[in-house]
């Protein structure tokens, strides 16, 4: 088996896919809570990223945040822009480390957005994590606001527009 690479709705997903998802969201990001399964559920898409040997190695999404998150998130960072407009995050991307570095995270990302290439998508990051900054700048989005802290973390808000 070579390298695949699947985009799926999650209601399209098995449960074991769903569960492996979610099992690589968990490993790469500390604050995901109990609501993750139901937030992974209500995602427009995910992409998946197998080894050869089957082993699931990355995962993205474009989320569905609600109106309310997305205002805060805008709010908080300082943009002046409507958080309601813009109805999809780009988010989950997680790429185990002894697959990083293979354009892996950047392929992802890139196939997800051109399933909607008419929507108005946002993302967070650390303002630390230069490898998906520069993912998010050669997908087109831009720097928008200031910094903000949520939760234990301090993030950056980025806007396609």
């Amino acid at each position: 088996m070579n390298d695949a690479t699947l985009l799926k709705q999650p209601a399209a997903c098995t449960e074991p896919e769903r569960r492996a998802f979610e099992r690589l969201v968990r490993q790469g990001f500390d604050g995901s809570d109990e609501t993750l399964p139901d937030r992974i559920l209500a995602a427009s898409c995910l992409a998946f990223r197998y080894a050869p040997d089957g082993e699931l190695v990355a995962v993205a999404g474009l989320k569905q945040p609600g109106e309310a998150y997305r205002r805060e998130v805008f709010a908080k960072a300082d943009a002046r822009l409507d958080g309601a407009e813009f109805e999809l995050e780009l988010g989950w991307v997680y790429v185990v480390p002894e697959h990083r570095g293979k354009g892996i995270a950047r392929e992802l990302c890139r196939l997800l957005l051109e399933r909607e290439r008419d929507s108005r998508v946002f993302s967070t990051t650390r303002p630390d994590n230069a490898p998906m900054i520069r993912i998010l700048f050669a997908l087109g989005f831009a720097r928008a606001g200031r910094p903000y802290a949520r939760r234990d973390e301090v993030l950056a808000l980025f806007v396609r527009p």
